[in-house]
């Protein structure tokens, strides 16, 4: 149901409701676009954040949540619009990999291990104007030290 209008009114109506105690408190909410949540894409993302216009409303970018098997091909033009769509507003970034599966569903690893364009994606972060923490999450603890590796000889 995350494509429906519906979904898309309960969002901005849970919303509201809670920025109004994150704003009296200080305290910035994170929204992470993933392509299985009313969130979807870049573009929603962005009619979200405008809907508001709050300093404690901001992005949390995480490149493999914005792809789609579909998608592999062109991951560039999407990590571009996400990041001209979205990059004033990131607050936190995620680092973990993604690869297709023989099915063709999308499957998440370690960085290094699948085919997230590293590299570009954290050019588009430095562009950005991204400087805090590049979070690893959604893959086995046993991977870190790889995955740190590999992440800091491109950083």
């Amino acid at each position: 149901d995350n494509l429906k209008l519906s979904s898309w009114a309960e969002l901005l109506h849970t919303t509201e409701k809670i920025l109004r105690f994150a704003e009296d408190s200080g305290v910035v909410l994170g929204v992470e676009t993933e392509v299985n949540n009313i969130i979807n894409t870049p573009q929603r993302a962005r009619r979200y954040l405008d809907e508001f216009k709050s300093p404690c409303l901001k992005i949390i970018m995480d490149g493999a949540n914005l792809l789609t098997a579909e998608r592999l091909g062109s991951m560039r033009q999407v990590l571009d619009e996400a990041f001209d769509a979205l990059g004033r507003d990131i607050v936190s970034a995620h680092a973990k990999d993604l690869y297709p599966d023989v099915s063709g569903k999308i499957l998440y690893t370690a960085p290094g291990k699948g085919v997230l364009d590293f590299e570009y994606y954290t050019l588009r972060l430095k562009k950005a104007g991204y400087e805090g923490s590049l979070i690893m999450h959604g893959f086995a603890e046993a991977e870190v030290p790889s995955a740190r590796d590999y992440l800091k000889n491109i950083i």
